[in-house]
């Protein structure tokens, strides 16, 4: 990702677990609590163990350029493709919490629970990951929901649904079966 001058990373909660626990596993001291030996254990049951091992046969050099990479991921992002304005986020707050934005946290951004009922902005879509569609509304199992100028890209491809891609440029929607 970091390569490409096309991809904008948004922070998510498994983003921020991950750089935090990379961080504290490449530490001397390494693990200090229970809370944090816990933490590492279910990271490692949903996948981190692999992205660990990797991280770890990696040299310090590499490792510190990730860390620091992962550091400038957006909470969210403001943008505006072939005249249409849309705000970006892993996911975000109720809708009342966003229209007085200044009350808002980052971690609002990163684990919060979105109205998917409510239009947020009249004037752009707000697209959003985080919760599988197929939570949203049942007819959405695997396939991008849009509705209330909302559009959630989150598939549930961690359930083998397809992994759900939107084109901004053109509103089309692309899927990619797991495999």
């Amino acid at each position: 990702m970091k390569e490409h001058g096309n991809i904008l990373p948004l922070r998510g909660n498994h983003d921020v677990l991950a750089a935090s626990l990379l961080r504290r596993l490449s530490a001397p001291a390494g693990l200090h609590s229970r809370k944090l030996v816990e933490l590492c254990q279910l990271w490692f049951q949903d996948g981190g163990r692999e992205t660990y091992e990797a991280f770890a046969a990696l040299s310090q050099e590499e490792r510190t350029r990730i860390l620091e990479y992962l550091d400038t991921f957006f909470i969210y992002e403001e943008i505006t493709v072939n005249g249409r304005n849309f705000f970006l986020s892993h996911t975000a707050p109720e809708k009342e919490k966003m229209q007085n934005f200044d009350s808002c946290r980052w971690e609002d951004f990163v684990t919060g629970k979105p109205d998917y009922e409510a239009v947020y902005f009249e004037d752009r879509y707000l697209v959003t990951g985080h919760s599988p569609t197929g939570l949203i509304e049942e007819s959405s199992v695997g396939r991008i929901w849009k509705k209330n100028r909302h559009i959630a890209i989150d598939c549930g491809a961690v359930f083998g649904n397809p992994l759900g891609c939107i084109c901004l440029d053109t509103l089309e929607e692309f899927y990619a079966e797991g495999g």
